[in-house]
């Protein structure tokens, strides 16, 4: 500005001003990593209900996500953000930033973030459960021709056993079982043989 006024004389003049923006302090945010406790839990921290961050809005670190383990009957498979806005993180996802990812209501000092485990029922592994019988006569001499031995089959889930037994065992044509009591356990995934005798 420059303003001349002469000697004996006076003068007005308006200067435009305005207000120095007042510096903010960063809002906090709370992240909280939740997961349902019939379908996992927390590892790292061990026995956690709940894993909660407070974390400043212009904090630019990396921070570790928290390490979770399915329990038996499903499959661990990433996690649901729901902040700002909704989106999914891997189930491999080590670390997270927190640049966008909170949502701050609206007047309040606070932004949130909640971050909840996801889980899929486990499919279990299916595999057949094998039995090869071979006939013999009662001087354990393999009988001959296409029905001397037969392949028995039973599909279940692995881990499990299939149990062959009583109907399980017909007996060639022209013979009959010497015991009707016959059981034989298979591991699913697995095969096995056994002799079967018969007589005429």
């Amino acid at each position: 500005l420059s303003v001349d006024v002469a000697y004996g004389s006076d003068a007005d003049i308006n200067v435009k001003v305005k207000k120095l923006a007042e510096e903010k302090e960063a809002r906090d945010v709370i992240v909280n990593f939740n997961v349902d406790p019939e379908k996992g839990e927390f590892t790292d921290p061990a026995g956690a209900k709940v894993v909660t961050f407070t974390i400043k809005e212009d904090d630019g670190k990396q921070y570790d996500v928290p390490t979770v383990k399915a329990k038996e009957g499903y499959v661990f498979t990433g996690w649901l953000v729901n902040g700002e806005d909704e989106g999914h993180w891997d189930a491999d996802a080590k670390t997270f930033g927190i640049a966008g990812l909170a949502h701050f209501p609206e007047g309040s000092d606070e932004g949130y973030v909640t971050v909840t485990a996801q889980f899929e029922e486990a499919k279990p592994e299916v595999a057949e459960a094998t039995l090869r019988v071979h006939y013999v006569d009662e001087n354990n001499v393999p009988l001959e021709g296409k029905d001397s031995i037969v392949t028995l089959t039973k599909k279940g889930k692995v881990g499990d056993t299939a149990t062959f037994s009583g109907t399980d065992f017909v007996a060639p044509e022209g013979y009959t079982l010497v015991k009707n009591d016959l059981s034989v356990d298979v591991a699913y995934g697995s095969d096995a043989d056994i002799n079967v005798t018969v007589k005429k």
